[in-house]
């Protein structure tokens, strides 16, 4: 492995001035031909660690994308920024929910043990009744522990 290539003054410069600017690491790393890892050791050791905002255009379009139905993690790649921290403010913003979580009826609860009897994967059921493959199998578990019950 090749020994890292020191910085110079004008690129430490130019991470300062680009940081200030709210410009994203990666985005910083491709601009100077670096690592990320690179770019972030270089400002936590120069004390450059402020956080990052977002603009409020940057906010609106990663809005407007998520509403179109583009994923997280096509928006993150659009504005530079992990689908993580598209996720975070959108939802810091209380533009989508935390929990998508929902009571389930009496009614999915049969289907989803019919599909069981019928020999269905425990994905193909949480395809087909849109819950996520957890919800079901915590389902099918909570039915086996009962059904293994004494019945006296």
């Amino acid at each position: 492995m090749a020994p890292p290539r020191p910085w110079t003054v004008s690129e430490v410069a130019t991470v300062e001035r680009l940081r200030e600017d709210g410009v994203p690491v990666r985005a910083i790393a491709a601009q100077l031909g670096r690592s990320r890892d690179s770019v972030t050791a270089l400002i936590q050791r120069q004390d450059m660690t402020r956080p990052v905002w977002w603009t409020s255009p940057q906010a609106h379009e990663a809005h407007a994308m998520y509403m179109r139905g583009v994923k997280l993690k096509v928006i993150g790649e659009r504005l530079g920024r992990s689908s993580e921290a598209v996720k975070a403010m959108l939802w810091r913003q209380g533009r989508i929910p935390r929990v998508s979580w929902k009571p389930m009826t009496m009614a999915e609860r049969e289907h989803i043990l019919e599909l069981n009897a019928l020999g269905f994967t425990m994905y193909r059921i949480a395809k087909i009744v849109g819950r996520h493959r957890n919800t079901v199998r915590a389902l099918l578990r909570e039915r086996l522990q009962v059904a293994s019950l004494p019945m006296s």
